[in-house]
């Protein structure tokens, strides 16, 4: 929506004048000069100077705030005091590279702060005509940086990186009860309140492109016209009404030549209203009515949906044809006519419109779904057991450790879970699966210390035999960019004499094993980070 204005721009050009021969040169520096790069999109916001400053002094809060968190962050998942496994050196090198770009734009946005602070000479350039209001328009749309666009890049480049970070490779790499949670509570925190401004910034932004301004609807005596949407330069380029325009070859003529074929020229489509009249009629008589009507009705829109595709049809053939020809005919209209100046400057400022339109549909669109998707992962995020909830499951978490045990195989398989009741893809009915959580809220955690009291799990294999597998998880935290874990294990096979239970050793029975590796969970689990934990096998069953 634009606001054309002629009486308004006479009377501020007297008002100018008649100022600067009093004196006034404050009056004419207003008027060759603004705050911030001057641009002539109809889309700009066209907010007021105190309006950009207030926007411009809280979006540098935002982001400083934001990058002194990053770094905070960064410091302290480096320092192993936010996973509980070694990182992965390309999420070491990663997590430094996302906090240097959320500075680099905090840097960016304090110039652009700086730039728009100061008055600056308006951007009037010669006017342009031909396909050089095209390249203009994408020299300026590339050069013209402020700080809506950097709320942009933050949300893409900071924001998006940040808490898939959070979300995703910290929270698989990490125990909560072991792990501490603090700057990962401030780093989604900020993350959200960076969101939420992305938010503000887009509604400053496109206020008057979505809503219209509401000063243009109030009564006035100012002539206005609005600015033409996709849809209008669409039907403006098909319309047949005069003379079907055959001989003007654009890009669109292959439509017009489709319509003025199929339909005829000067088409309009044409709309046919049926009554029923309300007198008494015999059943039959009514309902052969209704059915004739239906049938009528039935062979209309058969015969407009075979229209439609006939002149489609005949559309793409032309274009085809066109195009085989390496479209000739639009560029003689283009190029080699009297008048073909004139048709590409009406073609380029079209052109430079709706790409402009889609342009802007594509952002707001983009950013509306990327703003809720990480709204919600990060209050999903602040609400899970990484930080004091234990309903909320939902992020990756490893809080169970799972035996799997194979009758068939006779093998004993650990697996670390976030499900107690794991199934195993590729299990049988021989196997069974077994779960308990890692950690016991009775043991006191050091930085050397059992993480989970013994446990002993019992498997019947038939009515004279049983298996006993012990084990426990030991962790040594005590450096905290090295941590490492051992779980230790044993096992053997019980007699069941009557009511008495003798411990067996294995050569008097099925050989049993237990793999000494850890069955790897899916991703994201350990993606940023290295699984060091050791399986020993400890005296812990006595069979002799």
């Amino acid at each position: 929506m634009q606001t054309y204005s002629a009486n308004s721009s006479i009377k501020s050009a007297r008002a100018t004048a008649a100022s600067a021969k009093k004196g006034n040169v404050f009056v004419l520096l207003n008027t060759l000069y603004a705050a911030g790069i001057g641009s002539v999109d109809p889309i700009n916001p066209m907010l007021t100077g105190r309006t950009m400053h207030t926007l411009y002094a809280v979006s540098f809060l935002v982001y400083l705030s934001n990058s002194l968190v990053d770094w905070i962050h960064v410091y302290y998942i480096l320092g192993g005091h936010v996973t509980s496994f070694p990182l992965a050196p390309w999420f070491s090198v990663g997590l430094v590279c996302c906090a240097v770009v959320g500075s680099m734009l905090n840097g960016l946005l304090m110039a652009l702060c700086m730039e728009n602070a100061f008055v600056q000479r308006i951007n009037v350039s010669p006017y342009r005509n031909g396909l050089a209001v095209v390249i203009e328009a994408f020299f300026e749309w590339v050069q013209s940086f402020n700080n809506f666009r950097v709320a942009f890049l933050v949300m893409l480049l900071r924001d998006c990186p940040w808490t898939i970070i959070n979300y995703f490779i910290l929270t698989s790499c990490r125990w909560p009860q072991l792990s501490w949670h603090i700057t990962l509570i401030l780093s989604s925190i900020m993350t959200i309140i960076s969101i939420g401004w992305r938010i503000i910034m887009l509604y400053f932004s496109y206020r008057r492109f979505l809503f219209g301004d509401k000063q243009s609807r109030r009564k006035s005596s100012r002539p206005t016209k609005q600015w033409p949407r996709i849809m209008d330069h669409v039907k403006m380029a098909i319309n047949t009404s005069d003379g079907g325009r055959l001989d003007e070859y654009d890009e669109a003529w292959p439509v017009r030549y489709a319509i003025s074929k199929i339909y005829g020229l000067n088409y309009q489509r044409m709309t046919t209203e049926i009554y029923l009249e309300y007198e008494k009629k015999a059943v039959s008589e009514r309902i052969s009515e209704i059915l004739s009507i239906l049938i009528y009705r039935s062979l209309g829109a058969l015969k407009f949906v075979v229209k439609r595709m006939t002149c489609a049809l005949l559309a793409l053939i032309v274009y085809i044809g066109m195009v085989a020809i390496g479209c000739i005919p639009c560029l003689w209209f283009y190029f080699c006519r009297s008048d073909s100046l004139n048709h590409r400057h009406k073609c380029s400022k079209s052109f430079v419109r709706v790409c402009s339109l889609f342009y802007h549909y594509v952002i707001i669109g983009f950013s509306v779904v990327i703003c809720t998707i990480l709204l919600t992962g990060n209050v999903i995020l602040l609400s899970s057991m990484h930080v004091h909830s234990h309903w909320n499951t939902l992020p990756p978490n490893l809080n169970y450790l799972c035996l799997e045990f194979d009758t068939a195989q006779h093998r004993v398989q650990p697996v670390l879970s976030s499900d107690p009741h794991l199934e195993v893809y590729g299990s049988s009915e021989n196997t069974t699966i077994v779960c308990k959580a890692l950690w016991d809220k009775s043991l006191k955690r050091r930085k050397d210390s059992a993480l989970m009291s013994p446990w002993q799990e019992r498997l019947k294999l038939n009515k004279d035999q049983m298996l006993v597998v012990s084990v426990f998880l030991y962790g040594n935290l005590s450096n905290t960019q090295e941590p490492y874990y051992n779980l230790y294990y044993d096992y053997g096979v019980l007699q069941i004499k009557g009511n008495k239970l003798a411990c067996s050793s294995q050569h008097h029975g099925p050989f049993w094993r237990f793999e000494e590796s850890f069955q790897r969970p899916s991703l994201p689990y350990f993606l940023g980070c290295l699984p060091f934990i050791a399986i020993y096998r400890y005296n812990g069953i006595s069979c002799t």
